[in-house]
């Protein structure tokens, strides 16, 4: 007889989301697009170092935008292949955002309009209504989270450049207070698999294993129940592919076909304290308080119907790494 697992902690409240992507169809976009790619190999090697780049990237919508526009830019260039995933190209640096920034602090809205105005200034054209732009803005604010501030700071700005394809927000609420931190999102301290799943060495067979068989790792296992959205755990496994292979999250292996979570795997995780274990190990990062775990714990809860203090028994836990990325939950909870 096992014990239900009753409680464990979390690694992050930002939750991660993989769809298909779409693209805005406005004349302003494909300007900033065709900019960016004639920039040179640099478009695709470090586009954050290029403002036609940076501001065209932020007229993409859907649920991975900026990953969609890279592969526009690639595209443009006629190397379709040699599209990078937004996780592997250099992040946005400080020298970059402090030359699109008027205080070298955040960047505002007005500083946002100024750069993409300008930037198409070199074209002459073609500008769009501000509006468009306007919108473009509000897609990084509302990821990062600086809803009503005076404008983004550079990590967090930077932050939807390198995560937003792979990681979602909580958004924008209508009574959204001013963010008053400037460290970065969430989506900075998302533990990256060097240190917060278990190392696994470039043998192209060692990983194979590590993907498919991902539930032999507590760490991935804590990891899966922090993810959010409609396909959680699937979405967990699109990450650790690009993170382990480099190549894009639509070829990573589901869910419904990995072995399934083994009972003594089970017995590992439901002992007093494993998370906390794991954590020490590689000396943080720590939860901010124990609403981050029960929240990520619910989720389970919820979609296995366990509700109560009694926990989750072996079999329905299996059940939420196998099938809840393809059964609907009841949300009983």
């Amino acid at each position: 007889m096992f014990t239900p697992i009753v409680a464990f902690t979390a690694l992050s409240t930002f939750p991660f989301i993989v769809a298909t992507p779409t693209r805005r169809a406005t004349t302003f976009c494909e300007q900033l697009v065709v900019s960016c790619a004639a920039s040179g190999t640099q478009a695709i090697s470090d586009p954050w170092s290029i403002p036609a780049c940076i501001y065209g990237a932020t007229c993409f919508g859907g649920s991975r935008p900026v990953d969609a526009f890279l592969l526009a830019i690639a595209t443009e260039r006629n190397q379709p292949d040699s599209a990078k995933a937004s996780l592997n190209v250099p992040g946005l640096t400080l020298e970059t955002f402090n030359k699109i920034s008027t205080d070298k602090t955040v960047i505002t809205q007005q500083n946002f309009i100024d750069g993409v105005f300008s930037t198409l200034g070199a074209t002459n054209g073609p500008f769009p209504d501000v509006s468009f732009v306007i919108s473009s803005f509000q897609r990084v604010n509302t990821w990062t989270q600086f809803c009503n501030g005076p404008g983004i700071p550079w990590r967090n700005f930077a932050d939807y450049f390198k995560y937003s394809a792979t990681v979602n927000s909580g958004g924008c609420s209508l009574t959204s207070n001013v963010r008053t931190i400037t460290q970065g999102t969430g989506a900075s301290y998302f533990p990256q698999p060097s240190f917060t799943f278990t190392p696994v060495p470039s043998s192209s067979s060692v990983v194979n294993y590590f993907l498919d068989n991902t539930w032999n790792f507590n760490s991935c296992l804590f990891a899966a129940t922090c993810i959010g959205g409609e396909r959680t755990v699937d979405d967990l496994l699109s990450i650790l592919y690009t993170t382990e292979t480099g190549n894009s999250g639509y070829y990573a292996p589901k869910s419904v076909n990995q072995p399934r979570l083994s009972e003594a795997q089970f017995r590992r995780i439901s002992s007093n304290g494993p998370y906390y274990g794991l954590l020490a190990i590689s000396g943080g990062p720590w939860p901010a308080n124990s609403d981050v775990v029960i929240v990520n714990f619910r989720r389970v809860q919820s979609w296995t119907a366990f509700c109560g203090v009694d926990g989750i028994p072996y079999k329905n836990i299996a059940d939420y790494f196998q099938y809840s990325s393809t059964v609907g939950s009841p949300n009983a909870c």
